[in-house]
């Protein structure tokens, strides 16, 4: 059971004169536990992956395999949510409660309504004070945060995310987070970023892409150990990955790299006295 993309292309405009090879010839598989971050600069090709691994693109070249079965056969049905990076393109209900419940009410669960509550409540976004406002009334992390809920309201095996903290508060983010570490416990989840420091801590690996190739493919550890190639891609780790890299570099005995501020100043500090 899996969502496999394999040796994925696709061109806009294939053909033609001004044709574009968005992504080439890439290839990954989430399972049911994962959480994999796709990460790459403006215009490497993160977004298309998504709306090909969700079936709304055909491949030009390569196959998407969603449990077995092609992401239009009805077999697969529900096995796949995406949200995309403008939250507002997805609304179009009356109410945030109407428009959470719809996908779940169109699988044909049996309390749409409830889900999409239980969805709200994981996201941050509290039904009794957010179900009945329209969704085009909400601030821009509401929004975000709202279409977010009605993916997690589906219950599908396959999570697909497009940026889905930015614009978001701290607070907002954590919600994220959160729904997400409870979330790929039934699902396997892939969130698209140019920014991945959110969620390095928790990723089962990372894939970067560059101008549509895979740059760097792996755990989150290999990226540690040799940041080069992602660097070369245009990416920057986070300034306290950076700082803690470049201090294992000058021999002090650092066993794991955190993004928590504390941690991370704790384990420097004991590094420090180790070493001296």
């Amino acid at each position: 059971m899996a969502l496999v993309a394999d040796n994925v292309s696709y061109a806009y405009e294939e053909g033609r004169p001004f044709g574009v090879d968005a992504v080439r010839g890439v290839g990954l598989t989430l399972e049911v536990g994962d959480l994999l971050v796709v990460a790459g600069t403006t215009g490497s090709g993160k977004s298309t992956l998504l709306r090909l691994l969700a079936g709304l693109l055909e491949p030009s070249t390569g196959s998407v395999v969603v449990d077995g079965v092609s992401p239009g056969h009805r077999d697969a049905r529900g096995a796949v949510a995406i949200v995309f990076q403008d939250p507002e393109t997805q609304f179009f209900a009356e109410t945030l409660r109407i428009d959470v419940a719809f996908g779940p009410r169109n699988l044909g669960h049996a309390d749409a309504e409830s889900a999409a509550d239980r969805a709200l409540s994981e996201v941050g976004l509290d039904p009794s004070v957010y179900g009945s406002r329209s969704p085009f009334s909400l601030s821009g992390g509401e929004a975000r945060r709202g279409a977010i809920a009605g993916a997690l309201a589906m219950g599908a095996r396959y999570l697909l995310l497009d940026e889905p903290t930015a614009g978001l508060d701290a607070a907002g983010r954590a919600s994220i987070r959160g729904a997400l570490e409870v979330e790929r416990q039934r699902s396997g989840v892939i969130v698209v970023t140019h920014d991945p420091g959110e969620f390095l801590d928790s990723a089962s690996g990372i894939i970067a892409l560059d101008e549509g190739r895979v740059a760097l493919s792996g755990s989150v550890g290999e990226l540690y150990a040799d940041p080069s190639v992602y660097e070369r891609a245009g990416l920057e780790l986070p300034p306290i990955v950076r700082t803690q890299l470049l201090a294992r570099a000058s021999g002090m005995p650092l066993e794991q790299v955190t993004l928590d501020p504390g941690r991370a100043a704790a384990a420097l500090v004991a590094a420090r006295g180790m070493r001296s």
